[in-house]
């Protein structure tokens, strides 16, 4: 529920009615009639000058949140056509925007909550002066994060903060990975497994780690193997997971409930999408429709940041103690991300010679760096001689053959 772009602005507007019955509350006790004796100034004279008032506020409030989600609903399809759709569900759920949209929302209801408290006609004494002064300063403060809004808005969809973000985001991961990195004290690969499949479809996208020590409270030094990796989309009638006990209908059924399944992926949660969001907007950033080589590059320098860090970690599953128990999570291996990766680059790229030097001397960059496996360098060299291979077959110019031959002679 917390990732729905409506989560947040549902409960700062459950809030901003909430307040509203606080200040009927407060003016209860004539507040208003204080205020007025502090500053004179604020005094409104009649009940027509505070519905005016209050409904000028209405009114613009409602049209600035109207043009302000329409320049999210343009941004999104300029990002999913000019970078990638992947990206649409980070931009999405922005919490700083949900907040705006939440604010928003929240000031309109209260002012239209005491917009009906002010009846026609009503006599100077009794008029919510102390609510229509709250309702002015959220109506400033609105218009201040309007302004934060359009730059918010203008800066997001710049290609730079794209790229970084999804970087950093990744980057977080991988380094809470890095710290939580441990040798698993029991070779799982000795254990007499039994094996369960699930009917549920869709991306795997973790477990209920509480549930799951619910389930098998009962039971002493469960060892549970989950077969599939984060990001991973399953299929009815595929091994999800095996474990070293029996377990009886119900509880398979039980703990296969305890798996989430999404629609999408997230990257805070699984940073090998990282790998995927970078590699598609530097593919289409080198579409023939948007020739923009820059950006490319740019996604392969983060791209060799990202596999450097991958590179200290092993493609052995992660190991999660809960309680008495150890559950295994397998991980995507180093050898598919930089496969995949650079089956898709090497496609869309090969015939650019700059894009090509970039791509050698990323490799090259990786196979100076710390490996916490020795097949990882291997796996380099076999991508270098498939990208040497690609690029003297695509690019036509003599001189950046030679160009690219000198590369790899160094």
């Amino acid at each position: 529920m917390e990732s729905k772009i409506a989560f947040y602005p549902s409960i700062i507007t459950l809030g901003g009615v909430l307040f509203t019955f606080v200040m009927f509350y407060a003016e209860s006790f004539q507040i208003s009639a204080y205020v007025v004796d502090i500053i004179p100034q604020l005094e409104i004279k009649d009940s027509d000058t505070a519905q005016t008032l209050l409904s000028t506020i209405i009114g613009g409030l409602i049209s600035l949140m109207v043009f302000s989600f329409s320049m999210v609903m343009v941004v999104l399809n300029q990002a999913s056509s000019n970078f990638s759709p992947r990206l649409l569900p980070g931009l999405i759920s922005n919490k700083n925007h949900q907040y705006v949209l939440g604010i928003y929302l929240a000031t309109i209801i209260y002012c239209i909550l005491i917009f009906i408290s002010v009846e026609s006609g009503e006599k100077e004494n009794m008029l919510p002066i102390f609510s229509i002064l709250v309702a002015i300063i959220f109506t400033v403060w609105c218009l201040g994060l309007f302004i934060y809004f359009i730059h918010s808005i203008s800066q997001s969809i710049q290609v730079n903060n794209i790229v970084r973000t999804i970087y950093t985001t990744a980057c977080n991961r991988l380094s809470i990975l890095l710290d939580d990195k441990e040798p698993n004290p029991v070779q799982h690969n000795n254990i007499s497994w039994h094996h369960f499949t699930t009917e549920s479809v869709g991306y795997y996208a973790g477990i209920n780690k509480r549930s799951f020590s619910r389930i098998f409270k009962d039971k002493e030094d469960v060892q549970l193997y989950v077969t599939v990796y984060k990001g991973q989309f399953v299929k009815p009638g595929v091994e999800v997971f095996k474990t070293n006990v029996t377990l009886t209908e119900a509880e398979q059924k039980e703990f296969t409930s305890c798996l989430t399944f999404t629609d999408g992926e997230i990257v805070e949660e699984n940073y090998a999408l990282a790998f995927k969001q970078l590699t598609e907007i530097a593919v289409k950033a080198m579409s023939p429709g948007i020739n923009d080589p820059g950006t490319a590059i740019l996604c392969i320098d983060y791209l060799s940041l990202l596999l450097r860090l991958r590179m200290r970690l092993t493609d052995d599953p992660l190991l999660e103690k809960c309680g008495n128990h150890m559950l295994y999570n397998e991980v995507v291996s180093f050898k598919n991300i930089l496969s995949v990766m650079l089956l898709e680059l090497r496609r869309y790229c090969t015939e650019d010679t700059a894009l090509v030097i970039k791509l050698i001397h990323m490799l090259q960059y990786l196979m100076q760096q710390p490996k916490a496996c020795p097949s990882y360098h291997e796996t380099i060299k076999t991508e270098l001689a498939i990208l040497k291979a690609d690029a003297l077959n695509n690019i036509t110019s003599e001189n950046d053959r030679n160009t690219v031959r000198a590369l790899f002679t160094n």
